[in-house]
């Protein structure tokens, strides 16, 4: 994605790095309504035993009743280098926010051996890039696949058996004959 896309931009400046627990959230941030927040790992996602890396993920800051609906958006995350741009590193992903889903990322964003070249002053700089994403959900009619013009999708909440008797079945992208 290029300089002139329609993302979000948001700038988080994490002080005192060297000294940061093993799991810490970033300050949160209002988008389209609904408080977020960075989830960061210094040394690596220990709770999937991923260590080695920094890993960042974004997520709904209180996943509660209110986000009875689901939020599909397009983010990207990039680290910044304190000197030289040409060496950020960013990644991208599209993700649909729900209550069971409230949060993704990478648990791979940089080797932890490498992070000091991206420090200045004891500081690493994240940006998070954020836009809504359409997504069209397998299986579904499209009358319950829609994204409203927020950007919410309602097919997660959809209850096919209570609306017509059958089971809806959520497909991963397989086709099985």
């Amino acid at each position: 994605m290029d300089a002139h896309d329609d993302y979000e931009v948001r700038t988080f400046s994490i002080t005192e790095w060297s000294t940061r627990p093993k799991k810490f959230n970033s300050e949160t941030f209002t988008f389209d309504e609904i408080e977020w927040h960075l989830l960061i790992f210094p040394r690596g996602n220990y709770l999937l035993k991923r260590t080695g890396h920094v890993a960042v993920y974004f997520g709904f800051t209180c996943p509660t009743e209110q986000y009875a609906t689901s939020i599909s958006l397009a983010f990207r995350i990039t680290l910044i280098h304190p000197t030289d741009p040409t060496k950020n590193i960013s990644r991208d992903d599209k993700h649909t926010f729900t209550q069971s889903r409230p949060d993704w990322g990478f648990y791979n964003l940089v080797e932890t051996q490498r992070v000091a070249e991206f420090l200045k002053d004891d500081t690493l700089t994240l940006e998070l890039g954020i836009r809504h994403h359409t997504t069209r959900a397998a299986g579904y009619s499209s009358q319950y696949a829609r994204t409203t013009t927020t950007g919410y999708n309602d097919y997660w909440t959809y209850n096919s058996k209570k609306e017509t008797g059958f089971v809806g079945l959520y497909n991963q992208g397989a086709t099985c004959y």
